[in-house]
């Protein structure tokens, strides 16, 4: 087991968070690929009632993990310091997500058409 999985697990435990629940169609807005350059892309995936993201450059050193919700269009990973959030609009749904390394803003992903 991964120690900084597991210690986000033992923090929730000790602080009571309980998970955020999204229905299917909330999670399927979220599936689809974001591009920060052409070489850096995330792909967010549902499977069932879970949203996983990885990146398609190995440099990236993100392998499939899961996205846990904290609300509707904020999400985070257990395993590094990691959070997104998600911008929606009423035409288009999701238009773009953000990374966060640390609560800092890290990189602006527009979604691919």
């Amino acid at each position: 087991m991964d120690w900084v999985v597991l210690t986000n697990d033992i923090i929730d435990q000790v602080f009571g968070r309980k998970p955020y629940a999204l229905t299917i169609p909330q999670l399927q807005a979220y599936v689809r690929t974001y591009t920060y350059k052409k070489s850096y892309q995330m792909v967010v995936t549902r499977e069932e009632n879970k949203l996983y993201i990885r990146a398609t450059n190995p440099k990236s050193r993100l392998p499939k993990v899961q996205l846990h919700p904290k609300s509707d269009g904020l999400f985070f990973i257990k395993e590094a310091a990691l959070s997104f959030s998600f911008e929606k609009d009423s035409k288009e749904g999701v238009t773009s997500m953000a990374s966060y390394y640390r609560n800092k803003k890290d990189v602006d992903w527009k979604k691919e058409k």
